[in-house]
């Protein structure tokens, strides 16, 4: 069974991989996100390889044999695309991800350029560029695995794993075919074919990457949850314009210099000379302050709009008030 590419085994895998590309093609319709665009299309191209793969000996579909380079190429595109996507590269490792960018440059170039080289010159120098290319490509994913780590979160981790997968398993694959007599004494002596191993890879790349776009999103949900969040709270501060004290009076924030707390009551000193003396906590008072209210003595909360000048143990308000700083909270100031 799986020395013949095209038993029930090599095609399940086909199979599978071609239902994570269209699902996640249609997510991308649905959203936009183009992480999933590019997982849709970057294992659309590795489909279409082991496709490829299964029509050797047809000689109608010789056509197909000489896309592959070209299907490669696709690949290494939308791998570069989706790794900077994923991984935010143009953040994390700037300069490495301009190298990214010139790589997807050149690799786009070459999928035109393999078919008029195959047109020119034939199907010898056709494979022995496209050979050239496949192992620049590999040894620039190396440097890229290096950079990746330099991330070091969660989503990167992941991103290694998937990828070294079948990077190893494809270099199985390759050495295989190579090896032991072509890939006729490979099969003979193993009754395996050498794609077993890129198979293999592909598929469980497959599935990390899918769980990879699933943390993502989560962590994206999250970042976006605490940004409502915390709009919501600038907007509550930016729109209340005063506080309502425990007996009903409304004081206005723009007017309150400082507060002291004396035992159970709090002293609210107000811009116009007056002050107002309520019972409360200045704990639950500073909850309803915005941010330019700073506390600089366990019984005293400031206003930063009415300081004039401090000192290293006071601070001197613009309506001649003198307000302690303590050494716990000098911090703040």
């Amino acid at each position: 069974m799986l020395a013949d590419i095209n038993s029930f085994f090599y095609q399940y895998i086909r199979g599978g991989i071609l239902v994570l590309c269209i699902y996640n093609l249609f997510v991308f319709f649905q959203n936009s996100n183009r992480q999933f665009l590019y997982y849709s299309l970057y294992f659309l191209c590795i489909f279409l390889f082991f496709l490829g793969q299964e029509f050797i000996g047809h000689t109608r579909l010789r056509w197909f044999h000489i896309l592959t380079p070209s299907i490669h190429c696709g690949t290494f595109i939308f791998y570069l695309s989706f790794a900077r996507e994923v991984l935010n590269t143009q953040e994390h490792i700037g300069k490495w991800d301009k190298r990214m960018v010139q790589g997807r440059t050149i690799t786009i170039f070459m999928v035109p350029m393999f078919l008029i080289i195959y047109w020119l010159f034939g199907n010898k120098v056709h494979t022995y560029v496209f050979m050239v290319l496949g192992l620049a490509t590999f040894i620039f994913s190396l440097f890229s695995y290096y950079f990746f780590l330099k991330i070091k979160n969660r989503i990167a981790y992941l991103f290694l794993l998937g990828s070294l997968s079948y990077s190893v398993m494809a270099v199985f694959s390759f050495f295989a075919g190579f090896s032991f007599g072509g890939y006729a004494g490979f099969i003979e002596k193993f009754n395996a074919h050498p794609t077993f191993f890129m198979y293999c890879g592909s598929l469980f790349e497959a599935i990390i990457f899918s769980v990879l776009i699933g943390n993502k999103i989560d962590i994206l949900e999250k970042e976006k949850k605490e940004s409502i969040k915390q709009i919501n709270e600038l907007k509550r501060i930016v729109i209340k314009n005063h506080i309502v004290l425990k007996d009903k009076t409304k004081v206005y924030i723009s007017e309150l210099v400082f507060i002291k707390a004396e035992d159970h009551y709090l002293n609210l000193f107000l811009s116009n000379g007056k002050n107002h003396f309520v019972r409360g906590k200045l704990k639950s008072i500073k909850q309803e302050l915005p941010p330019n209210f700073v506390q600089s003595h366990r019984s005293y909360i400031v206003n930063s709009n009415f300081i004039k000048q401090t000192n290293s143990n006071n601070i001197f308000m613009i309506n001649n008030g003198i307000v302690p700083l303590s050494r716990s909270f000098k911090k703040g100031f």
